[in-house]
């Protein structure tokens, strides 16, 4: 079943400074594991410094997925 995870990380540039980010959603991956990777190639593309990705909690967004049950987006983001 494919879910969507709620993702809250840091980023570690090259030169050791940390950069905090708000939470991203990654969807339509089949556990923790495979968002967190999806998230990872994606900052490599776009973050030019990037060395690391230090994930502070990646859980099941919940309320997202109650939404799409009904087959609608969720009105509150």
């Amino acid at each position: 079943m494919r879910r969507t995870y709620k993702i809250d990380y840091k980023i570690q540039l090259f030169n050791g400074v940390v950069l905090k980010r708000k939470p991203m959603l990654v969807k339509n991956k089949t556990s923790s594991i495979s968002a967190q990777i999806a998230l990872e190639d994606y900052l490599k593309r776009h973050v030019t410094e990037f060395d690391r990705l230090i994930v502070n909690s990646c859980k099941v967004d919940t309320l997202g997925n109650l939404f799409s049950m009904f087959g609608c987006e969720n009105p509150f983001r």
